[in-house]
């Protein structure tokens, strides 16, 4: 939370009067917390539509977790949802 925090402010300080790109974020969260955040984060930026995670009970010690793409439409201001990949875990 304080590397993210630390990472964020000094972004902000370096380009307060400057076009900057998402590569730069990375690169500058990078920087302040020691992780691999540009590859982490251009995976997932990077694809079309962000995971929707559901979680329901099934019963009183069972539930049913799903994830799915949630999409938005551009344009047409409807929300689509994509089934995608579903798999059961046993928790």
């Amino acid at each position: 939370h304080d590397r993210f925090r630390k990472g964020i402010s000094a972004w902000l300080t370096k380009y307060k009067n400057s076009n900057c790109a998402t590569r730069d974020l990375w690169a500058t969260l990078e920087e302040s917390s020691g992780q691999p955040v540009g590859k982490m984060m251009s995976a997932w930026a990077q694809k079309s539509g962000f995971p929707l995670i559901e979680v329901q009970a099934t019963s009183s010690s069972t539930w049913r977790i799903t994830q799915r793409r949630f999409m938005l439409h551009s344009g047409l201001g409807e929300r689509r949802e994509q089934p995608e990949k579903r798999q059961k875990t046993d928790l």
